[in-house]
């Protein structure tokens, strides 16, 4: 009852001072236009992938994302090369990733697809690692401590069952890099969070890049996790690399040519 009497009395004094108040068809809804919105049989086939990996949902940022770094792994569906994951957790983006190149070829097994990771979470987060935006939590520590995102290989091996060839390097970058055999690679996603270990997957991969190949860092501009930006920047800028800034907080490298 007041507030109809309220509403009332607003809209007297809106029609003295000359104005009207009409009502907008569908205000305050957000209208889904987008084409990743409207993609059914990604948004299908995430959400069997987070049910398979009990992924937590990380809600429209996320979904935006992972769309985009789907979008370049397409980009280099045709090329020759391998594919690697630096950083899992729970084995959500390499089932993504393995799923959309099963939308190509529909015998693809995983072959070709490597997943790097301690499978023991985190690794103790150094210097460089600290918050310099008060933004992004408190400045001067770092946003998560070791041992976070820890999910086990069998976990991940089980989430993705429907790809027996994939190989797995459990240990810690860089370690386990070492005594893999001479490889290219047509796409890399580094999730790894902190400067380190970032640092040292770029300095792995990029030379094994083939021309034309994508590296896409998924924490570049994230603000909780400034290690990962200043690893890709340092790299990045001492060979003249561009890196791509994307809105969901992804830097992108696409290998332009053999003078890099």
């Amino acid at each position: 009852m007041m507030a109809g009497i309220f509403r009332e009395w607003v809209r007297r004094i809106v029609r003295v001072a000359g104005f009207e108040i009409r009502r907008v068809p569908n205000a305050g809804r957000y209208l889904k236009n987008m084409m990743y919105e409207a993609d059914a049989r990604y948004h299908e086939l995430r959400a069997r992938g987070l049910a398979m990996t009990g992924t937590p949902d990380g809600k429209t940022k996320s979904i935006e994302k992972q769309y985009n770094t789907i979008q370049f792994l397409r980009l280099v569906q045709s090329m020759d090369g391998c594919i690697a994951e630096c950083g899992t957790f729970k084995g959500l983006g390499s089932f993504m990733f393995c799923h959309t190149l099963r939308d190509f070829d529909p015998s693809y097994d995983g072959r070709g697809f490597h997943i790097f990771d301690s499978f023991e979470g985190l690794s103790e987060p150094g210097l460089q690692d600290r918050i310099d935006d008060s933004r992004a939590g408190k400045p001067g520590e770092a946003f998560m401590g070791a041992g976070s995102f820890q999910a086990g290989i069998d976990h991940v091996r089980k989430a993705l069952g429907e790809f027996p060839a994939i190989e797995y390097h459990k240990g810690w970058i860089p370690q386990c890099f070492k005594g893999l055999p001479e490889l290219k690679y047509r796409f890399v996603h580094i999730d790894v969070d902190l400067y380190d270990p970032t640092r040292d997957s770029i300095e792995y991969f990029y030379p094994r890049l083939c021309e034309g190949g994508v590296i896409v860092c998924d924490d570049y501009a994230h603000l909780q996790w400034p290690g990962a930006r200043k690893a890709l920047d340092e790299y990045c800028d001492s060979k003249a690399i561009p890196v791509l800034c994307l809105t969901t907080g992804q830097g992108v490298i696409i290998k332009r040519g053999p003078l890099q």
